[in-house]
């Protein structure tokens, strides 16, 4: 049975929301006695912990207002909308969901654990050593100049969402930030996504130079970014089977290991060039073999790659052999 709390006023920062027509007087720290919650109306929790060992359910419909507050997870957070009811959270700048290191971990098999599924997002989602599920959810930056998504170790589990970033002109150039972006050791799994409109579609970078992580991102349409994804660090890369076009630039490489598998993917009409190698004092060196570059000869495919060829102080992209016809298990545009 779904818990309502009502507290008078005790002198302490408070939050009032409507819910179903009651007006509930929430006050955050109280809620850490209880080991279920639930959230459903409209909701503006101010900053608010769901703790370790609490579960917080939001109920379909759900509009959770955290303008510039942070919704930090240490327990379990369950928000599964459904396609006719979405849960909508609004944020503005400052406005974050962060999953912690205590947070519960998404189990597929056991259908439990942290989950955002058939919600629409503007806030900044950061997870710090935590495996999550995003999926089926509609995942926009809060500004014009956030990410939408950030991972730093933790493997979560993101699929089937339509991420949208900051992407806009400025000036006489462009500005925006990374719709993903990856630190370290993460072993996140991207797949099946459309993302879109970021100054970065899918960064990988670091902080602490732990370069154990392995990251799978399959089935992604990475489309109408500035840099459709930028390998910045030599993390072991699984990227297959992705469909990567109309960006800027398709793929920026200044960190790459030699451990990492890059095939599969469909990688054309990129305004700039295909693949860029940038200078850096890590390994550049790239072997893509067996994608499509929109066509099969060999010099129109390496005119589109900057790489040693160009400037003899970069690595070097091997893309033979070449797909002879675009993968049809990558995504169309």
């Amino acid at each position: 049975m779904k818990r309502k709390f009502l507290y008078g006023l005790v002198g302490i920062s408070i939050a009032v929301v409507v819910t179903f027509g009651f007006l509930v007087v929430y006050q955050p720290n109280l809620f850490r006695r209880y080991t279920e919650l639930s959230w459903s109306g409209i909701v503006a929790p101010g900053n608010f912990t769901v703790a370790n060992g609490v579960r917080l359910t939001i109920q379909p419909g759900t509009v959770v207002n955290l303008n510039n507050c942070i919704l930090q997870v240490d327990g379990m957070l369950v928000a599964r909308g459904t396609d006719d009811q979405k849960i909508t959270f609004n944020g503005s700048y400052n406005g974050k969901i962060v999953f912690t290191a205590s947070s519960a971990p998404w189990t597929d098999s056991a259908n439990t654990g942290c989950i955002m599924e058939n919600c629409k997002s503007n806030c900044y989602i950061i997870c710090n050593s935590s495996s999550p599920k995003l999926t089926h959810s509609l995942l926009n930056a809060s500004d014009s100049y956030n990410r939408v998504l950030a991972i730093d170790d933790g493997a979560p589990i993101v699929t089937d969402n339509v991420i949208t970033g900051s992407l806009h002109p400025y000036r006489n150039g462009l500005a925006g930030d990374s719709n993903i972006l990856f630190w370290d050791g993460t072993g996140a799994v991207i797949t099946d996504n459309v993302i879109q409109k970021g100054m970065f579609g899918i960064a990988v970078s670091f902080v602490t130079e732990d370069f154990s992580g392995s990251p799978t991102i399959k089935r992604n349409l990475i489309v109408d970014n500035n840099e459709g994804v930028t390998l910045g660090a030599p993390l072991k890369v699984v990227f297959e089977d992705n469909t990567v076009t109309r960006n800027r630039v398709g793929v920026l490489v200044s960190g790459y290991s030699d451990e990492s598998v890059f095939s599969g993917n469909n990688i054309y009409d990129n305004t700039n060039s295909s693949v860029q190698i940038y200078k850096s004092h890590w390994p550049t060196n790239m072997a893509a073999p067996d994608n499509w570059w929109g066509t099969t000869g060999t010099t129109a495919i390496a005119q589109s790659i900057i790489d040693s060829y160009d400037n003899p102080e970069l690595g070097t992209v091997d893309f033979t052999p070449v797909l002879q016809v675009a993968n049809e298990d990558a995504p169309n545009p």
